[in-house]
């Protein structure tokens, strides 16, 4: 895998937990608790999604080159 194909890969997948982890942290300290609990289920059902799918995005990705 050539460097710059790695970066991109590797920054596009952080981003949106980084993100979230930003945003959930932001609502606790500010004791916004009802937004937090809703980032927080919207992260379990992103990771429930892509933990069903794992196998069709795994496949979906690879034909991507």
């Amino acid at each position: 895998m050539q460097l710059s194909t790695f970066l991109i890969i590797s920054t596009v997948g952080r981003v949106p937990g980084t993100l979230m982890a930003i945003l959930q942290g932001a609502k606790a300290s500010d004791e916004h608790y009802k937004i937090l609990l809703i980032l927080l289920g919207i992260s379990a059902l992103v990771i429930l999604i892509s933990w069903t799918y794992h196998e069709k995005l795994h496949h979906f990705v690879k034909s991507l080159k």
